[in-house]
């Protein structure tokens, strides 16, 4: 082994060691910068050097890729465009290369012969530690609007190859797991009204259904075969009414979770299984079969699930709610059990008189749901399994999915921002209810329509956390009262509404009234005589503390982390850091807290305005 100095400069040797027959390699690390310098010498004519820098993104911008085209046009020493390659031909180099990759960016350079490569290694060094990055280069070499309004550019050209042939959308989340995990959402929100309430039918029959494969008989798969086939080869499966990722009441047939226009189809399998769990998409998509048997059957299960919501005091609260404030062609309502259970009455009568016509409506709401320009799908799984150039192995089986040959349309967002909460709503109503002896309230008003108004999203969820958290105002002053046993503010942006909701309450006109003087105690620019009552940042901090563990539980699982960011990022075009989202919370001040507090529950103990229900 030849010897090394162990300190050179600024530079410390780290290891060295004989690397089989074909030379000595060193490892330098520098004294003042951390810098790596891993220097092999090997008898060859040829000298190569691989300059990387980590540049794993924080996001899909494509920043790194863009900064290694920029610096090659120029740095500051040498401020001009083609220099860099003219110097190398000089050299004994023929040009110079880069590439991009997840983890990071490399610059190769290569020469016959040491004495170019002295010569070049200075140049090349000053235009990746000093590139000028101008705009006049971001123009011509990344991206500009041409004269007739195309896309142009020579990165821009080039990514124009890798446009997904795809017809509908796709996006990958590499993680570390043996598992490959399926999100296909379908947006119903053009969906017609007389078709969209067949979905809790509709989302009951999918794993219930017989299954034509093609035209030949051996082709057709009965239901029995189909549901022991995907209980051995899937992990998890589920038919969902609404996008969000843990599912809640989601996963209920008559319920609506959040993102409610959106149907959500979940596959699981094993990462061995991929290919095998997009064909059981394909069949679940477009292969099912309704049969009239099946279809009552279903029929007379959400009848039962009816009555089961008809005896419990909370869950008829919520439905009246929704029934009355959010609008008739929302999924909020088209999914409600007072609006189903006359809904299934009435096909069930149909199916014996027509079944044809029942079998042709659920057939026009799947083929409307699943066009493939209306599908957006998630996939989370460990890319690497697949190997290195595993682009194609991934994607390549995707089109099988469906038979469409369109290509998939540039996406402006998938869900829309605006509010279901029907405007001017003054209503009232008083239930009685046999199952219980407690009284329930949920008075309702217009809350947060915008999903990307974080800033009174944060604020909002710090002032309902500091209302009702232990020992907080409402714990004192309600419950410490006995004057109800559970309270709770919501703060939905899906419904576009706020509301207050007591459970269990002995004297409902008392803690209503109770409930309106926390709120005008908490906003009012006096300084309240309770030391609960009063807010400032030192109280402000526990309620801080618990908006962010709530948002943190949505992103418990790196899959559950994975699939939330795609719904903010692809689907709304939410903010790209999700930690520094989270930061915000911590800039929500007093005046913040007060302002939201005056602006979206003070209007809930209006006379005239909102919806209260008893």
């Amino acid at each position: 082994m030849a010897s090394a100095p162990s300190l050179y400069k600024n530079f410390q040797l780290v290891d060295c060691f004989d690397y089989l027959n074909y030379g000595t390699i060193y490892k330098y690390r520098s004294i003042k910068t951390g810098m790596l310098i891993t220097l092999a010498k090997i008898q060859s004519p040829i000298m190569k050097a691989y300059l990387t820098v980590r540049t794993r993104p924080a996001d899909h911008d494509g920043i790194p890729h863009v900064l290694e085209h920029l610096i090659f046009m120029g740095s500051e020493e040498y401020p001009y465009k083609g220099i860099l390659d003219k110097v190398a031909n000089r050299c004994f180099a023929q040009g110079t290369n880069a590439y991009t990759q997840n983890t990071n960016t490399t610059y190769e350079l290569t020469t016959a012969g040491k004495e170019g490569f002295y010569r070049l290694l200075p140049v090349y060094l000053d235009h990746i530690l000093y590139p000028t990055l101008s705009d006049n280069a971001f123009i011509t070499e990344i991206h500009h609007i041409d004269g007739s309004g195309q896309n142009s550019g020579v990165l821009a050209e080039k990514l124009k190859d890798h446009i997904s042939p795809l017809p509908f959308f796709l996006q990958i989340t590499s993680i570390a797991s043996r598992f490959v995990e399926m999100f296909c959402l379908m947006d119903s929100s053009n969906v017609p009204l007389d078709l969209k309430m067949y979905i809790p039918l509709f989302l009951a029959l999918n794993f219930s259904c017989d299954m034509k494969l093609g035209e030949d008989p051996s082709q057709y798969i009965k239901k029995e075969n189909v549901i022991m086939s995907l209980m051995r080869e899937s992990v998890s499966n589920s038919y969902t009414c609404g996008g969000d990722n843990d599912s809640g009441d989601g996963g209920k047939n008559l319920q609506a979770g959040l993102f409610a226009e959106l149907v959500q189809f979940q596959l699981t399998f094993e990462l061995d299984k991929y290919e095998k769990m997009i064909a059981w998409a394909r069949n679940f998509l477009y292969n099912t079969v309704y049969t009239p048997e099946v279809i009552e059957t279903k029929i007379q299960v959400l009848l039962s699930e009816v009555q089961l919501h008809k005896i419990t005091p909370e869950s008829v609260l919520a439905q009246a709610s929704k029934h009355m404030v959010i609008r008739p062609e929302s999924n909020h309502s088209v999914t409600s059990f007072l609006l189903q259970e006359q809904f299934l009455v009435q096909t069930l009568g149909k199916l014996k008189q027509d079944p044809n016509a029942v079998i042709a409506d659920l057939y026009r709401l799947r083929d409307t749901l699943n066009k493939p320009e209306n599908i957006r799908i998630h996939v989370t799984m460990n890319v690497d399994h697949f190997g290195p150039s595993n682009y194609e192995k991934i994607t390549a089986p995707w089109a099988t999915l469906c038979d469409s040959t369109a290509r998939v349309q540039p996406m402006n967002g998938l869900c829309r921002s605006t509010t279901e909460y029907v405007e001017h709503v003054n209503r009232g109503i008083l239930l009685g209810m046999g199952s219980t002896d407690s009284a329930f309230l949920l008075k309702v008003h217009k809350g947060i329509t915008d999903y990307l108004n974080y800033h009174d999203r944060h604020s909002l969820s710090v002032a309902i956390n500091f209302l009702t958290g232990e020992e907080g105002p409402f714990w004192v002053k309600l419950r410490g009262k006995g004057l109800c046993y559970g309270y709770s503010i919501i703060s939905n942006v899906d419904k576009g509404s706020v509301g207050l909701y007591l459970s269990r309450v002995g004297n409902v006109s008392k803690a209503y009234a109770e409930s309106k003087a926390i709120i005008e105690a908490v906003c009012s620019d006096e300084e309240p005589s309770e030391n609960v009552l009063k807010l400032n940042e030192s109280a402000l901090e526990p309620a801080k503390a618990t908006t962010v563990v709530e948002k943190l539980n949505n992103a418990e699982t790196i899959i559950s982390a994975a699939y939330s960011r795609f719904l903010t990022n692809t689907l709304f075009n939410g903010p790209r850091n999700f930690y520094e989202n989270l930061q915000d919370i911590g800039k929500v001040t007093v005046s913040d807290v007060k302002r939201v507090i005056k602006q979206y529950l003070l209007p809930l103990f209006l006379e005239n305005e909102g919806a209260l229900f008893i």
